[in-house]
């Protein structure tokens, strides 16, 4: 028990220690499709698209995605600048994918859990009356600070080919609830595409 001490400090922060390991942007699930094993997309176009519930996260994906592609040798091209205002439908995606003579589509859903609302800090200012028989207690709490909305997010990736309509690979990332969309985006595209690098598409 020393021993454990020492190394952790107190069983509290032991605890704390075991939920943040837990609490890790993960690849759930993933599937290639053998019909494509010798396809490889290197130097080929890409049509990117991102099912979002607002334009922001949208165009966030889409350039964390394009930035992913670039690095690996493929050409990318983002729906939502080409496509402002447009929601990416399938058969939105299909044309401007065939406009852009893409070879590939890589497609994203992004999902959400219910918000958790973490209130600000309050200052509490307390009012007591003493006497046996006329005692009264009462408190006032003023809030010093704005409330903190956390989400955790989940993409589910799917890369298809244009000319057959054909699903070649597909994957499920999630990752732990936080406020900073654009990190946990970042964090799931990453990891979507480590998983991806094993699959032989590029």
């Amino acid at each position: 028990m020393r021993l454990l001490s020492s190394a952790f400090g107190t069983p509290a922060l032991l605890g704390a220690c075991l939920l943040a390991a837990c609490a890790t942007t993960k690849m759930e699930a993933q599937w290639s499709n053998p019909e494509f094993h010798d396809v490889k997309l290197r130097d080929q176009t890409v049509m990117v698209a991102c099912q979002a519930r607002d334009f922001t996260v949208q165009a966030v994906c889409e350039d964390q995605v394009a930035s992913q592609l670039d690095s690996r040798g493929l050409k990318p091209v983002k729906f939502a600048v080409s496509n402002s205002g447009v929601p990416p439908t399938n058969e939105a995606i299909e044309a401007a994918a065939k406009r852009a003579h893409a070879r590939v589509v890589y497609r994203t859903t992004l999902s959400t859990s219910i918000p958790t609302v973490s209130p600000g800090p309050t200052i509490g200012i307390g009012v007591g009356g003493g006497g046996y028989r006329g005692g009264a207690a009462g408190g006032i709490s003023v809030p010093i600070g704005g409330s903190t909305v956390s989400e955790a997010y989940a993409a589910d990736a799917a890369i298809i080919d244009v000319a057959t309509g054909k699903l070649m690979w597909s994957g499920r990332a999630t990752s732990p609830t936080g406020g900073d969309v654009t990190s946990q985006l970042s964090d799931l595209t990453r990891v979507m595409f480590d998983s991806l690098s094993g699959s032989g598409l590029f």
